[in-house]
C-alpha cells in the first residue's frame, strides 16, 4: 500500500442543509432589517429637504407680499396657506413619494411669486422706469448661473428684452409697456422652464445618488460578512475600482454617468454575493466538520492540539493531534471538486514512509483505522463521509505531523477552542 496521503470526501447531511439555509435565512433577514432601517433615515432627509425647500419659498412668499403692500395691492395668504400645508403633508408622509408630492407645493408657490410679482409691475404702470426693474427683479428670483445652467438660450434673450425696455423707458415711457411685457412674458416662460428643469434634475440626480448609496451599502455588508468569515470577497478589487469611478460621477453631479453604471455595478456585486455566500456556508460547514473531527480523536487514542489550528486565506483549514505513544497525526479541510469538503489525513511514520520509500501496510491500516472512528463520529454529526482514497501526487497535503511551527498560529474568529 502506497505511503501517500490518505483523504475522502464529505458532503452535507439534510440537516447540515437545513442549518444552512436556516444561517442564510438569518442573513437575509439582518439585510432586510438593515434596509428598512436605510429607507428610515432617507425619508428623514427627504422630509429635511423638503421643509427647508418651503421654509425658504415660505420667506421669499414673505417678501413679495411685503413689496406688494408697499405698492398699494392688497395681501395674498394664500400662498403662505398652501406651504403651510404642504409642511404638515411633509410631516406627516409615511415615504418619499409623499415628500415628494407634497413638497412639489413648493415649487408651484414659487412660480406664483412670478405673476405676483407682474401684478405690482401693472399697479405701477405709469412709472415705466420701476415696471422695468420689476420684471429684472423677476429674473433676479433665481440666480444667473442657474438660469444659464438649465436655459441659457433662454436667459440670454430675457436679458437682451430687459435691456430693450430699460431704453424705452428712458426715453419714451409711452412705448416701454409693450417691451415691458414682452419682456415678461420671455421672464416667465424662461424661469418656468429652469424651475421645471431644475426639478427634473435633482430628482435625477437624486435617484442617482440613492442608489448608488444601496450598491455601496450592500458591498459594505458583504465585505463585512467575509472579513468576520476569514475569507476573501469575490471581485473585491474590481468592484471596488468601479465604485470609486460611480462616486466620482455622483460627487461632480454626472447622474447620467452614475446610472449607466449602475447595471453593471449591481450585477457584479450579485454575483459577488451568491459567491460569498456559497463560501461562507462551506466555511461554516467545514467548521462544524473539524469539531467533529476533534470530537472522534480522542477515542481514537489521540490528544488534539488546539494551538495548531490555522485556516488559510481560501477557507482551508489544518490541526494536529498526537498520542500516548508519540504517534502524530495531521488533519485538513479544503474545497474539493463540485464545492464538496475534502478532508486530507496523514501521520508522521507516513511522512517518513514517503521520504524513505519504505511504507508499510501496517502504517496505511493503522491510519484507516483513525479514518473510520472519525468516519463514524462524523455520521453522528449529520455529515456523510466518502470512500477513502489514495493520492501521492496531492501537493496540497497536511503540514507534517511532527513540525512545530516557530511562533504561535493566530485562531480565526468562530473557531472551536
Amino acid at each position: 500500500m502506497s505511503g501517500s496521503p490518505k483523504y475522502h470526501t464529505v458532503s452535507s447531511g439534510e440537516i447540515r442543509r437545513r442549518q444552512a439555509e436556516e444561517a442564510r435565512r438569518r442573513r437575509e433577514e439582518q439585510r432586510r432589517e438593515k434596509e428598512r432601517q436605510r429607507q428610515a433615515a432617507a425619508l428623514e432627509r427627504a422630509r429635511e429637504a423638503a421643509l427647508a425647500r418651503a421654509d425658504e419659498v415660505a420667506r421669499r412668499v414673505a417678501a413679495v407680499r411685503q413689496e406688494a403692500s408697499r405698492a398699494g395691492l392688497a395681501g395674498d395668504h394664500v400662498a403662505e396657506n398652501r406651504l403651510e400645508r404642504a409642511r404638515e403633508e411633509i410631516r406627516s408622509a409615511a415615504d418619499r413619494a409623499a415628500v415628494g408630492a407634497a413638497a412639489t407645493v413648493a415649487e408651484q408657490v414659487e412660480r406664483s411669486l412670478v405673476d405676483l410679482r407682474q401684478r405690482i409691475d401693472a399697479h405701477q404702470r405709469e412709472q415705466a422706469q420701476a415696471r422695468v426693474e420689476a420684471v429684472a427683479a423677476q429674473l433676479a428670483e433665481l440666480p444667473a448661473g442657474v438660469r444659464e445652467r438649465y436655459d441659457r438660450g433662454g436667459a440670454e434673450e430675457c436679458d437682451e428684452l430687459i435691456a430693450t425696455a430699460r431704453r424705452y423707458a428712458g426715453k419714451a415711457p409711452a412705448k416701454s409697456d409693450v417691451r415691458v411685457e414682452t419682456a415678461a412674458q420671455a421672464v416667465r416662460e424662461h424661469l418656468d422652464r429652469v424651475l421645471a428643469r431644475r426639478a427634473e434634475d435633482v430628482a435625477r440626480t437624486t435617484a442617482a445618488r440613492e442608489a448608488a448609496e444601496e450598491v455601496y451599502h450592500r458591498f459594505a455588508e458583504l465585505r463585512a460578512d467575509a472579513e468576520q468569515a476569514r475569507v476573501p470577497l469575490p471581485d473585491e478589487d474590481g468592484i471596488n475600482a468601479r465604485l470609486r469611478d460611480v462616486v466620482t460621477a455622483v460627487q461632480q453631479g454626472d447622474a447620467a454617468r452614475v446610472l449607466g453604471a449602475l447595471p453593471e455595478l449591481t450585477r457584479l456585486v450579485d454575483r459577488a454575493e451568491a459567491a460569498l455566500d456559497g463560501h461562507i456556508d462551506r466555511v461554516i460547514e467545514r467548521r462544524e466538520l473539524l469539531n467533529s473531527i476533534i470530537s472522534a480523536l480522542p477515542e481514537a487514542g489521540f490528544t488534539v492540539d488546539r494551538e495548531s489550528f490555522t485556516q488559510r486565506e481560501d477557507g482551508a483549514m489544518a490541526l494536529r493531534a498526537g498520542s500516548a505513544d508519540g504517534q502524530q497525526f495531521a488533519v485538513l479541510l479544503r474545497d474539493g471538486a463540485d464545492n464538496a469538503t475534502e478532508v486530507l489525513y496523514t501521520t508522521d511514520t507516513m511522512q517518513e514512509a514517503a521520504v524513505t520509500g519504505d511504507g508499510k501496510a501496517g502504517e496505511c491500516g493503522s491510519l484507516l483505522s483513525v479514518i473510520d472512528r472519525i468516519g463514524e463520529q462524523t455520521r453522528r454529526q449529520g455529515f456523510e463521509p466518502g470512500t477513502v482514497r489514495w493520492d501521492d501526487d496531492d501537493d496540497d497535503q497536511p503540514p507534517p505531523a511532527h513540525s512545530v511551527p516557530n511562533a504561535r498560529p493566530a485562531t480565526p474568529r468562530g473557531t472551536t477552542r
